[in-house]
C-alpha cells in the first residue's frame, strides 16, 4: 500500500513539472506577431494564419455599423425599407456609450394607368391591360374597405368625445341629463352624431350625420340627417382629401389609404377626430 501511494506520488509531481515547462515553453514564442515571423522564416511560401483565444479590449473602444432591411409581402402595392446605423463608444467592459438612428419608407410597387378605357387597350397586349385591370379592380375593392373603417373610426371618436363631456357633466349643472345620455349609451339607444359613406363618380364622401326629432313645422319625420362634409377619399387611388365644399375637395391629398402608416393612423378612433382637426396641412 504504501508503495502504492509513493508511485502516485511520484506520477503527480512529474506530470506538474512536464505541464510547467510546456507551459513555458509555449509563453516563449510570444505574442501574435512573434509567432508569425518564426512560422515566415521555417517556410516564407507558406501563408499561415495564427489564431488564440485572447479577449478583445473594450476599454476607450469605439465601434460602428451600419444596416438596410428591405420588406415584402405585407401589402401588395407598397415595398417598405429601412436604413440605419449604430455607434458605440465604450468606456470600460461595463459601461459604453451607444447612439442607434433608422429611417423607414414606402414606396409604390406598381401603378396603375388610371385613364386606360376599360374596353380599349392603348399600350400593351391584350394580357398586360387585362391584368392591369385586375389590378385596378382589387385596388377599388380594397380602397371601399378601408374607406368603411375609416368612417367608423370617426364614428367612434365621436362616441368617445361624447362620453368624456356626459362624464365630466355628472359633477355639472345637468348631472341627470348626463346620466341619462349615458345609460342609453349603455343600452344601445343613444341616438349619437355617426359618419357615413356617399359614393360619387370619382370620389367618397364622408357625409357627418345628425339625428332630429320629428318636426309638424318642417314636416319632418324622426331619423338622421345628412350635416357637412367631412372628408373626401378618391375611388381608385385611397387619397385623402379635405372637404372644401359639399361637392369639392380642397386642394393637396392629406393622406393615402395605400400607405400603411396612414392607413393605421385613420384607422385609429384616437387620431382622427369627428371635428377633422386632423386634417389640416402642417
Amino acid at each position: 500500500m504504501k508503495s502504492l501511494i509513493l508511485s502516485l506520488m511520484l506520477m503527480t509531481l512529474a506530470s506538474q513539472s512536464w505541464a510547467g515547462s510546456l507551459s513555458d515553453d509555449v509563453n516563449s514564442l510570444g505574442g501574435n506577431k512573434a509567432l508569425m515571423k518564426k512560422v515566415k522564416a521555417i517556410d516564407p511560401n507558406n501563408r499561415v494564419r495564427v489564431v488564440q483565444n485572447r479577449s478583445v479590449d473594450r476599454r476607450l473602444r469605439l465601434e460602428m455599423d451600419f444596416n438596410y432591411g428591405a420588406y415584402n409581402g405585407g401589402d401588395p402595392y407598397l415595398k417598405s425599407d429601412s436604413i440605419g446605423g449604430q455607434l458605440e463608444f465604450h468606456i470600460n467592459p461595463s459601461i459604453s456609450l451607444d447612439r442607434d438612428y433608422n429611417k423607414y419608407s414606402n414606396k409604390k410597387t406598381m401603378t396603375v394607368n388610371l385613364e386606360l378605357s376599360p374596353f380599349e387597350p392603348k399600350n400593351g397586349t391584350l394580357k398586360d391591360f387585362e391584368e392591369r385591370n385586375k389590378i385596378k379592380k382589387e385596388l377599388a375593392e380594397r380602397v371601399r374597405e378601408w374607406t368603411e373603417q375609416y368612417c367608423d373610426a370617426i364614428t367612434e371618436n365621436y362616441k368617445q368625445y361624447h362620453v368624456r363631456q356626459l362624464n365630466s357633466n355628472l359633477s355639472g349643472n345637468y348631472p341627470e341629463y348626463a346620466q341619462q345620455q349615458l345609460d342609453e349609451l349603455k343600452n344601445g339607444t343613444a341616438k349619437l352624431m355617426k359618419f357615413r359613406i356617399n359614393e360619387g363618380r370619382k370620389y367618397y364622401k364622408i357625409i357627418q350625420q345628425e339625428y332630429r326629432e320629428a318636426s309638424d313645422y318642417f314636416k319632418t319625420d324622426a331619423g338622421y340627417r345628412d350635416g357637412s362634409v367631412h372628408s373626401f377619399v378618391d375611388k381608385n387611388t385611397g387619397e385623402v382629401y379635405m372637404a372644401a365644399s359639399w361637392n369639392k375637395p380642397a386642394k393637396h391629398v392629406r393622406f393615402d389609404l395605400r400607405i400603411i402608416r396612414d392607413r393605421s393612423l385613420l384607422h385609429d378612433p384616437s387620431f382622427v377626430t369627428w371635428s377633422t382637426g386632423y386634417l389640416y396641412l402642417r
